[in-house]
């Protein structure tokens, strides 16, 4: 597996681990709750856009 693919599907996970605390913060504060849970959003879309490109490029180069 490329080293890109690897660093993107670390950074959708990551997306995922934040979202899934997000609600612990929710008693703390709700603006923190909203900031991570918007946060992990925007980290898991981004990340899932990139891997998608990355796959794609290298089902591309392997075809060659």
């Amino acid at each position: 597996m490329d080293s890109q693919l690897k660093k993107d599907l670390l950074a959708i996970a990551g997306g995922f681990f934040i979202t899934m605390i997000s609600p612990t913060f929710n008693s703390k504060s709700p603006i923190f709750y909203y900031t991570f849970m918007i946060a992990g959003i925007i980290i898991v879309v981004s990340g899932v856009i990139s891997y998608l490109r990355d796959s794609k490029k290298n089902g591309k180069d392997q075809k060659k």
